[in-house]
């Protein structure tokens, strides 16, 4: 089974915030524009420091990684 790979990337740590899979990058937007909108969280309150990645696929089969790595959503778009 093919699953696509994510993170969420804090710009000014340089660093992401663990890797995720969903199946495709509309579910991976949903979810994390769900968390821009949560005051509460830090994504939410320092919005223009992180952003969405789609780092590429995984081939849970043979575990073969193909990188694609690009910025799919910027959290200030979903905050609130």
């Amino acid at each position: 089974m093919i699953k696509k790979l994510y993170a969420v990337y804090d710009k000014k740590a340089e660093t992401e915030l663990g890797l995720f899979e969903q199946p495709n990058d509309l579910v991976a937007i949903r979810d994390f524009s769900q968390v821009c909108k949560n005051k509460e969280h830090q994504i939410a309150k320092f919005a223009e420091d992180y952003c969405l990645i789609s780092l590429g696929t995984i081939d849970t089969t043979t575990m073969q990684i193909v990188s694609d790595v690009k910025t799919i959503a910027e959290a200030k778009e979903y905050a609130e």
